[in-house]
């Protein structure tokens, strides 16, 4: 097991079938709020990060984010890539060196390339480069005019998932298609968007949803 993992197809009810990659928790922001209780370090998946984790052990962040990209560029490109299932781009220079493999990935067989990150306030949204949606994880609302300011599209985890499209002043809030009707992600592409003028809302989901919704409500 290396220290990243990069898988050419993978998949599940929600995503669909898609490439993935899987980088270590040294990866992710201390600044996460909701660290404790990220989904990648509880049940099945938490056997892959685990090991991964355990590999990265005295690597840089930049070592790290190196051969993340050499695993993307060594992907088919043939399916939508779901970059860091676990981890993160903590900083400008290793989101610069992924979000350039990410770009190459895009323009391959033009497969989207989705993400989303805790590292929003620390990492410019060009560091990332184009060919890629790099959503800012919010969880709380002032973060969301913040994140959007520096030019992220924005989506939001919250305790409970609303019923339908709401706004806040001018702000749109819409509700993730795959929890609220069962869309998968591949089917519904929002996400998928480099730009887009609306939050996209997540219930609190994984192994620990409900001590994460009691934490965010």
């Amino acid at each position: 097991m290396k220290a990243v993992c990069v898988v050419e197809k993978s998949g599940n009810s929600k995503v669909g079938r898609v490439s993935a990659t899987y980088a270590p928790f040294q990866t992710c922001p201390e600044s996460c709020p909701i660290k404790e209780f990220c989904y990648a370090k509880y049940g099945p998946i938490s056997i892959c990060t685990k090991q991964i984790t355990e590999q990265a052990e005295g690597k840089s962040v930049i070592e790290l984010a190196h051969m993340e990209a050499e695993g993307i560029r060594g992907l088919k490109g043939r399916l939508p890539l779901r970059l860091h299932v676990s981890g993160d781009c903590p900083n400008a220079e290793s989101a610069a060196i992924v979000g350039e493999a990410c770009y190459a990935y895009r323009y391959k067989h033009n497969q989207p390339v989705w993400t989303y990150t805790h590292a929003w306030r620390d990492v410019p949204r060009d560091a990332w480069g184009t060919g890629i949606a790099v959503l800012a994880s919010c969880v709380e609302l002032e973060e969301v005019s913040q994140a959007q300011s520096l030019g992220y599209v924005t989506a939001m985890v919250v305790p409970k998932l609303p019923k339908k499209a709401f706004k806040i002043g001018s702000t749109s809030f819409v509700p993730c298609r795959e929890q609220k009707t069962g869309l998968q992600c591949v089917a519904c592409k929002l996400c998928f968007k480099e730009r887009l003028n609306r939050v996209i809302v997540f219930e609190a989901h994984g192994a620990r949803k409900n001590r994460l919704a009691e934490f965010l409500s």
